[in-house]
């Protein structure tokens, strides 16, 4: 059990809602290089974005960079995530016991980029973080899951390397060859890929680059019928 919520996976809602009313938090996945960052920029942009009073972006820095060279354990990885979600529900249990319930022009909207899969893939295991998945479907959790084309992996995240700083690049030597590199990402794209499946959450995933920054947030937003846009 985490903080007192369930791991009962609820059927799957209407996609088709007109609104993100009942959202209190975006879940936005992907390895490096898809894009996730921009779509987090094109989001801020967005008329719903400035309208809302009260949102939060917590970015990949904390939600998983932060421990980057620690080599952490599950229990760390589950005690970091722990914290990020415990913002959302205390946001979420204010707004639900105040005045402003049912308003949900008014209720707190949180945007984490990575979060669950993104651990999940790293360790190769879903089971560990599948109680956090139950507890943002409780909240309206919304996932959205960016990735590249298989032919075009490689080539998006070597076209990084110019800018972005020297030790960036030297990390990605340290996997070895061109080929050795390809190999790792695609390994966690395959599992983020495979979890998004487990997962319970409204989810809508989508090939990099392959939507402007800004229909993409308003798809996000706004999550229409549309399908998985891959």
């Amino acid at each position: 059990m985490l903080g007192g919520h369930s791991a009962l996976c609820f059927a799957p809602v209407d996609l088709c809602r007109a609104l993100v009313s009942g959202v209190a938090v975006i879940v936005i996945e992907g390895i490096v290089a898809t894009g996730k960052t921009t779509l987090v920029k094109a989001i801020e942009r967005s008329a719903l974005w400035q309208d809302r009073p009260t949102k939060v972006i917590i970015s990949e820095h904390y939600t998983e960079r932060v421990l980057e060279l620690t080599s952490p354990t599950i229990a760390e990885r589950q005690a970091l995530l722990a914290e990020h979600l415990s913002i959302a529900q205390t946001l979420h249990k204010r707004w639900a016991g105040s005045r402003f319930k049912g308003n949900n022009a008014l209720e707190p909207l949180i945007i984490m980029e990575r979060f669950h899969l993104t651990h999940a893939a790293q360790v190769g295991d879903f089971a560990p973080f599948r109680e956090f998945d139950a507890a943002l479907r409780e909240l309206g959790g919304r996932l959205i899951l960016l990735h590249h084309p298989p032919e075009l992996l490689l080539q998006n995240i070597m076209a990084t390397i110019p800018s972005r700083p020297p030790m960036w690049e030297n990390w990605l030597r340290s996997l070895g060859s061109e080929k050795d590199i390809e190999a790792y990402f695609s390994q966690l794209q395959r599992r983020c890929l495979e979890y998004y499946e487990q997962s319970c959450l409204d989810k809508q995933q989508c090939l990099a680059y392959s939507l402007s920054p800004e229909k993409l947030a308003k798809n996000t937003l706004f999550l229409r019928d549309l399908g998985d846009l891959s």
